[in-house]
């Protein structure tokens, strides 16, 4: 197969073929130069149905005139594939207002040989603005798309599949909306500072689906992963199926959580923590969601202690989580939960974790068939709780500390993290209060009360 190229007035036309299409044509001697002659030119390139394969392909201020890229195919038809192990199908490198339609960019399972993190199919470097949409990015051990060095792009109505991450950003800033991305080995959205700032990243109305852990656990294995990044929002996603998590954020800041509706996660489906010292998480929103089949809901924590930062000031208000092995929602410090739904779960919400427990609200909250329902930390040191105006139904009835199902039981009790699971604490052979009809009571850190509780 060869190349050619008809040059008009207002585009170039590209088109592979066995031999040329006729009056007008010109051969070309391979892809990469059919794309320099459109940056030349300054002229769009409009492909023709076809299977394009290609080496890696270089856009720099140094080729085409320093021009952009402005490329569309026919959706669906037009497939631009890497031939031989290379550093990436293509890299934008300096280069601003690069556009990309409508094109099928296949990374052949070729392995991509740049020694980075983010090597791609498509790479975009710089403080540069770009556009990728309904285009198709698959087949790579390596990410779908990546972004590093102040790039700021929109990631429109594509399919992402088979790849490593879907789509990467490194101290970046863009939009990630109503994309499809599956089948990924290690991570959906991977969205990564090297040192703690805020970016304007919002991931919006995807699907993300499948979502392997095949490098190990913690920033892989999740639907959307935020690592010191503050100020992204990720609001509507519907994630599907995660090895670990469906959202994750770890030490950013002033995050919007917002409306996403997730199912499957063998891990915490939403975990705002403050993971190592000196990278906190501070400030944040995690609200209408909807979980169904975790082991842990939404959880917020970490308070400093055991060599982690610390994460506060977060309020988790109006989601609904169903079906959580573990708990369905836990906040150790300077949090509010309010108008929140746990159902089916072991435990429907958590206060603080041992001596992990300082200035948690829990408001105005439905707990309906888990075998425990509330649980509050009776640590010597936990201070700050208050349990008020929440509503308990169906939970397991115990008062036999030696009957198996009293460790999951109970409306409103004190309980423990023994370094594996949460259970209700007892001493001895006596029982701990239930207070789950109390009038307003304070013992210690702990103000109840205004609470309903039946089965």
């Amino acid at each position: 197969m060869a190349f050619f190229q008809n040059k008009l007035a207002d585009r170039i036309v590209g088109a592979v073929a066995s031999s040329s299409p006729g009056a007008g044509w010109t051969s070309v001697a391979d892809f990469p130069t059919l794309i320099l002659n459109a940056r030349t030119a300054n002229l769009p390139l409009v492909l023709l149905p076809g299977a394009y394969t290609t080496t890696q392909i270089d856009i720099t201020t140094g080729t085409g005139g320093g021009n952009p890229l402005v490329m569309t195919g026919a959706s669906g038809s037009v497939i631009i594939q890497l031939a031989a192990p290379a550093a990436y199908l293509m890299r934008v490198n300096g280069v601003s207002g690069v556009s990309l339609e409508g094109v099928i960019f296949d990374g052949g399972n070729q392995n991509l040989t740049e020694a980075n993190q983010f090597a791609a199919i498509l790479r975009f470097s710089g403080n540069i603005t770009y556009t990728v949409r309904k285009c198709t990015v698959r087949n790579s051990p390596k990410s779908g798309i990546s972004t590093d060095a102040g790039a700021v792009g929109v990631i429109r109505d594509n399919w992402l599949s088979s790849l490593n991450y879907g789509v990467s950003f490194l101290d970046c800033g863009g939009v990630i909306e109503n994309n499809s991305i599956t089948g990924c080995a290690n991570g959906g959205v991977y969205v990564w500072n090297g040192s703690k700032y805020a970016v304007k990243v919002n991931i919006t109305d995807n699907y993300i689906q499948n979502i392997a852990s095949g490098s190990g656990n913690g920033q892989n294995g999740n639907g959307v992963s935020i690592y010191r990044a503050s100020s992204v929002s990720v609001t509507g996603n519907t994630i599907y199926q995660c090895a670990l998590s469906f959202i994750r954020v770890n030490g950013g800041d002033n995050c919007v959580i917002q409306g996403n509706k997730c199912w499957s996660a063998n891990e915490t489906g939403i975990f705002v923590e403050a993971p190592s010292a000196g990278l906190d998480t501070i400030g944040g929103v995690v609200s209408d969601n909807i979980l169904d089949t975790c082991l842990t809901g939404i959880i917020a924590v970490n308070s400093g202690l055991y060599g982690d930062g610390v994460c506060r000031r977060i309020n988790i208000s109006n989601n609904q989580v169903r079906n959580a092995t573990g708990s369905a929602f836990l906040a150790e410090g300077g949090c509010v939960l309010t108008g929140n739904t746990a159902e089916s779960s072991a435990i429907g919400i958590v206060l603080g974790t041992n001596n992990a427990t300082s200035d948690v609200a829990v408001v105005g909250n439905y707990v309906k068939f888990c075998q425990m329902g509330i649980g509050y930390s009776a640590d010597s040191a936990a201070k700050g709780m208050l349990i008020s105006s929440n509503l308990v139904s169906g939970y397991v009835v115990s008062s036999n500390p030696s009957d198996p199902a009293y460790a999951r039981s109970g409306a409103i009790v004190s309980a423990y993290y023994n370094g594996a699971a949460t259970y209700r604490v007892y001493s001895g052979a006596t029982p701990n209060t239930d207070y789950g009809n109390a009038t307003q009571t304070q013992v210690g850190p702990l103000t109840v009360g205004m609470n309903a509780a039946h089965n």
